[in-house]
Formats: C-alpha cells, structure tokens, sequence
C-alpha cells in the first residue's frame, strides 16, 4: 500500500463521520430550522406557458399527399 492511499482514505473516513454527524443533526430539525421551506422557480409559470407553442411541429396527414401522387 502507498503512503498517499493511507491518507486519502482517513480523509474520506473524516468526510464521511462529518456527513453522518450532520444527517445526524438535520434528521429532527422542521423545513423552516433547515431553511428549505422557500420555494425556486427558475422560470415564472405565465412566461413558460407562452413559450410552449414555439417551435412545435404541425403535422399533416401524408395519406392525401400519397394518394394525390398516385393519380
């Protein structure tokens, strides 16, 4: 084993017990203590659904294109 592994892997351990000691904490807290109670919206409602026509395709039928070819 190299000296960097012995390293790398007590700094992961340390992660991880600081990871487990905040999932610890957070387990009992409401979603205003954690802050998470304000909702994000990237795009306002009214200005995506004014944008969801665009660049929609319009299909036609190709049976009448198929049989004007067939005459």
């Amino acid at each position: 084993m190299r000296k960097g592994d012995d390293i790398g892997q007590r700094i992961r351990n340390s992660i991880l017990d600081l990871h487990l000691t905040i999932k610890k904490e957070n387990k009992n807290k409401t979603r205003q203590e954690l802050e998470e109670n304000e909702k994000f919206e990237d795009v306002p409602t009214r200005l995506s659904n004014r944008d969801k026509d665009i660049g929609r395709v319009k299909r036609i039928s190709t049976s009448t294109i198929q049989d004007r070819n067939r005459e």
